[in-house]
């Protein structure tokens, strides 16, 4: 299957305008350089065949550099989860995004729930330092 690149129309918690639910929704955008640690929880809908990959980007809708990624097994019985981590130096308008991709062979969904800020899929970035 081809690589998927995740839009997010719901913001949890947004404290420095770095993302829009409407113009750009799948990117978290630097307004103030610095160090973030970005992150990336990705639960897909129950289907226990093939591959489940994510990634988290660095600028770029065409050419994106590739920061961390995961590749795994689907799981045999529930939803397949990924979590991913890392710190980034970021310069102001500097964005991240996430892109994924499922090998099962038909269509699954990723798990959302906007009313809860539990485990299910979610992406975000914090601020560590200037």
């Amino acid at each position: 299957s081809s690589v998927t690149t995740v839009d997010w129309d719901t913001e949890i918690i947004d404290n420095d305008t770095m993302h829009n639910n409407v113009t750009n929704n799948e990117r978290l955008v630097a307004t103030t350089a610095g160090t973030y640690l970005v992150y990336l929880n990705i639960d897909w809908e129950a289907n226990a065949t093939g591959t489940r990959e994510a990634a988290i980007y660095k600028n770029g809708t065409t050419d994106p550099t590739k920061v961390v990624s995961s590749r795994i097994d689907a799981a045999a019985s529930s939803s397949t989860q990924q979590n991913l981590s890392t710190c980034l130096v970021l310069a102001a308008t500097d964005y991240v995004l996430a892109r994924v991709r499922q090998g099962s062979g038909s269509s699954i969904n990723l798990e959302f729930d906007a009313a809860t800020d539990n485990s299910l899929t979610h992406f975000g970035m914090i601020r560590l330092s200037a």
